[in-house]
This record gives structure tokens, C-alpha cells and sequence, in this order.
């Protein structure tokens, strides 16, 4: 995952404390995506799992971080991640009031960069 989301590797106590304070942290938020192509066949939900998004909410400004990551190769490329912020943003919206959205995009994700050709790679708000 170290080249999806830019971080370093975990060991297994740190993943476990990361996972629990996703759990408790009121001011995250994560939902796993999953391959509409592949639920609609009929696939058990968890072998439909091709990736995360993410809200990382700051309550006073009523704003939020927006992250995505597909980690499953084949799943990239048929707009599952624009699909995946567009819910997450109007869910954000709907259930927390959040007036504003941001998304940090790698510079060399020339996936986001044909989709979305007037994005700034560094940061854009929504």
C-alpha cells in the first residue's frame, strides 16, 4: 500500500492501532469501495473490495480532506474512484452539514490527471 497512499509500511501492532483509532476517532470517516461490476455478478461482498475513501473532517471549519485509494489494479481506470468521492462528498454534506472538500492528488496519478484535466495536483477544493 506504501505507493497508494505515500506512506510507510506497518507493522502489525501499528495496523492494529491505526484500525482502532479509525474506529474511535470521531473526526474520520471511511467507507470501503467495492466493484459494482463485480457485486452485480453475484461475487460476496468481500471479494468485491477494490479500495477505500476517506473523509478526514474538521468539525469548527465544517470542512473535510477527501482521500481515495483503488488498490486493486484491475479495478483503476472505469471512474470507481470519482464515483467513490462523489457519494462520500454528497454524503458529507447531507449527514454532517460540511461545507467544503479538499483532495491532495499525487502529481504523476495520470489517472485523476485525464479525468480531471483542470485539477491543480497539489490540492483542490471542491
Amino acid at each position: 500500500m506504501k505507493n497508494f497512499k505515500g506512506s510507510e509500511p506497518l507493522t502489525l501492532e501499528e495496523e492494529h492501532k491505526m484500525q482502532r483509532s479509525w474506529l474511535e476517532d470521531e473526526d474520520k470517516l471511511t467507507f470501503i469501495v467495492l466493484s459494482r461490476e463485480l457485486y452485480d455478478d453475484g461475487i460476496p461482498q468481500i471479494a468485491c473490495m477494490v479500495g477505500d475513501v476517506n473523509l478526514f473532517i474538521n468539525w469548527e471549519e465544517r470542512n473535510a480532506e477527501v482521500e481515495v485509494m483503488i488498490a486493486e489494479p484491475s479495478a483503476r481506470r472505469k471512474g470507481i474512484a470519482l464515483e467513490a468521492v462523489s457519494l462520500i462528498i454528497s454524503y458529507g454534506i447531507r449527514k454532517f452539514n460540511l461545507l467544503k472538500f479538499t483532495a491532495k492528488i499525487v502529481e504523476d496519478n495520470e489517472a485523476t490527471s485525464d479525468h480531471c484535466p483542470n485539477i491543480d495536483p497539489q490540492k483542490q477544493n471542491f
